[in-house]
């Protein structure tokens, strides 16, 4: 073997070994990159959680702040006697007073029922909590709400209202199907 051939043979091997660390480094990049990529997704879905618990908590703090006014303005000692005739009677047999203390009271309830929609759909309130729990309490105040007027002129969040029509029209469809029955 002359110098020659070791050359040769000593060059082939370098080409070979050499062959052979850049496969390997580009495995190791295909690997990191993976890694990154799963780091930048996690991330990803922590700021969107992050931003959906501070939604969350700046709806909570409005949806407080209306429901506190409302039911400090309905819950006095008028409310007894109104109670009282509201059992023996209709909304309409209240003077216009009377009414406006259970537009509020019903007012504080839509704005906690309300948040607790927008709670839901940030995912903050299991489905058992608001089948069992939540959307019953606004089955039974939807037609307070649409009776009292407590809904002329809120401004309400659209999916909260498209919820409200759809409960109305069903609570409508109930009561004509129990009438013609």
């Amino acid at each position: 073997m002359t110098g020659m051939d070791i050359a040769e043979l000593l060059g082939n091997l370098g080409d070979f070994f050499g062959a052979i660390a850049v496969f390997g480094t580009i495995i190791y990049l295909a690997v990191q990159v993976r890694y990154s990529k799963h780091a930048v997704e996690a991330n990803t879905r922590a700021l969107e959680n992050q931003h959906k618990l501070a939604l969350a908590q700046a709806y909570q703090v409005r949806a407080t702040a209306l429901d506190e006014a409302h039911r400090e303005r309905g819950e006095s000692t008028f409310m007894p006697p109104i109670a009282a005739k509201l059992r023996s009677g209709t909304f309409a047999d209240l003077d216009p007073e009377e009414q406006s203390r259970c537009r509020d009271m019903a007012l504080a309830t839509f704005w906690r029922l309300d948040n607790s929609h927008f709670q839901r759909e940030q995912g903050f309130i299991t489905d058992s909590h608001w089948e069992h729990m939540t959307l019953p309490q606004i089955r039974k105040m939807v037609p307070i709400w649409q009776d009292w007027g407590v809904l002329e002129n809120v401004d309400m969040r659209p999916a909260f209202g498209m919820l409200i029509d759809e409960l109305g029209a069903e609570i409508e469809r109930s009561s004509e199907a129990k009438t013609t029955a």
